[in-house]
């Protein structure tokens, strides 16, 4: 074969996969602290575009689908929301969930069952040389690079060593540990599937330490709730999974494994232990629903819409002399409370609809994978607006649109 004839297969297998590799990009920049999504889904957006206009926008389907009619019945409210309080919050806000109703249709029926394997790949590997970065960081800015001695590691304030962690790359814990944790799930599920049974053993053990690398590092990193949520799911999942396949042994041993690392965590990680030792954010957290929840009486049909949201709510913490709710222009950290003050119940309602949806598409389609990372997800909903911030909206809209709707159809 000539250099010509073989330049010419790879730049056409290249044009052939062009949705794979962008699939793979944008997955790798999910977990990155920069603003390189938002270029990455308008570059997606115009190639879906450009080829919408060639070949035709094929849309019967995917309206069809339950999931993406509750995706567009959110976006709508959120649009709705905007049109009552038409200024720059609300439209950031709506901008910022263009990506649920968009990713389905970029990747509807577009990507192969290895691809969309590949592309959560992509997601965890980013997410493991993130959290090596944070560790990186942490070392040298906040401990002046001391020599890595067995003394020195000894005599380390652990606890100060776990809370700058996130700081040190500017990720808030609460989502950091959301995305360790769906690298956790990722990293399992792909060991486990039986069609990787064949999978040589180097890349195997290498992946079973990523496995345990995330699960420590998630409770070095001592968010609560992600922690919490990863174990509980994970081991609830894989203990249901494995009592159908009736295999005892297998479960008794998850269920003990889970268990001596739950309590192991606990005892020997000193800020997980001062959290959960103390009422560390309770309290705060018991201020900010007190207060969502009176707005939400107050306004119970539509809501006081996005745009006035963080208006009603510090004039609340001014009311009540909350200091820390006014200097933080904190939000209700709770995405079930802060989406019913913008949109009211109708806006709740929607929402636990689209979690419902989710998982019973996981439930009947056999997906594990998808089926831990919505039930996590829905459980970090309660302590932290999840779908307001861009990192929580990425990745729900990503995995969501690459599970539920990115997968080609059998040959008939």
């Amino acid at each position: 074969m000539s250099l010509y004839n073989r330049i010419s297969g790879v730049t056409q297998g290249v044009r052939e996969d062009y949705l794979a590799l962008l699939t793979y990009i944008y997955a790798l920049l999910l977990p990155l602290p920069n603003n390189l999504k938002s270029p990455a889904l308008i570059l997606l957006a115009i190639i879906w575009l450009i080829q919408g206009i060639k070949t035709g926008f094929n849309l019967k389907d995917i309206l069809r689908n339950r999931v993406f009619q509750l995706f567009l019945l959110l976006y709508f409210l959120y649009f709705i929301s905007f049109l009552l309080s038409p200024n720059k919050e609300s439209l950031d806000l709506l901008i910022l969930q263009t990506s649920i109703p968009l990713l389905p249709l970029i990747f509807y029926q577009k990507l192969e069952r290895k691809e969309i394997r590949y592309a959560v790949l992509c997601f965890a590997v980013s997410t493991f040389f993130v959290s090596i970065w944070a560790l990186y960081k942490t070392y040298t800015v906040y401990f002046n690079s001391f020599d890595i001695t067995y003394e020195n590691l000894k005599t380390l304030n652990w606890a100060y060593f776990s809370f700058t962690l996130p700081i040190s790359i500017n990720f808030h814990a609460p989502y950091f540990g959301l995305y360790v944790g769906t690298a956790f799930v990722v990293t399992l599920h792909t060991v486990y599937q039986s069609e990787l049974a064949r999978l040589r053993w180097p890349l195997k053990v290498l992946m079973i330490i990523g496995i345990i690398y995330f699960l420590i590092f998630l409770a070095v990193l001592s968010s609560r709730t992600a922690l919490f949520a990863t174990i509980g799911v994970s081991s609830i999942v894989l203990t249901v999974h494995l009592i159908l396949k009736k295999k005892i042994y297998l479960t008794v041993a998850l269920v003990v494994i889970a268990t001596l690392f739950s309590l192991t965590a606990y005892n020997t990680i000193p800020y997980l232990f001062a959290k959960m030792s103390s009422s560390a954010g309770h309290s705060e957290r018991q201020i900010l629903w007190t207060t969502a929840l009176s707005v939400i009486k107050e306004n119970p049909v539509w809501g006081v819409t996005t745009g006035e949201r963080t208006k009603i709510l510090q004039n609340k913490y001014e009311e009540i002399n909350f200091e820390s709710g006014i200097e933080n222009n904190l939000n209700a950290h709770n995405q079930y409370l802060d989406i019913a003050v913008s949109l009211g119940i109708p806006g709740l309602v929607v929402l636990i609809l689209c979690y419902s949806a989710i998982i019973q598409y996981a439930s009947s389609h056999h997906n594990g994978l998808l089926l831990m990372f919505i039930l996590i997800f829905s459980l970090c909903s309660v302590t932290e607006s999840l779908l307001h911030r861009q990192f929580g909206v990425v990745l729900f809209s990503f995995f969501c649109a690459i599970f539920v709707f990115a997968e080609k159809p059998k040959p008939n």
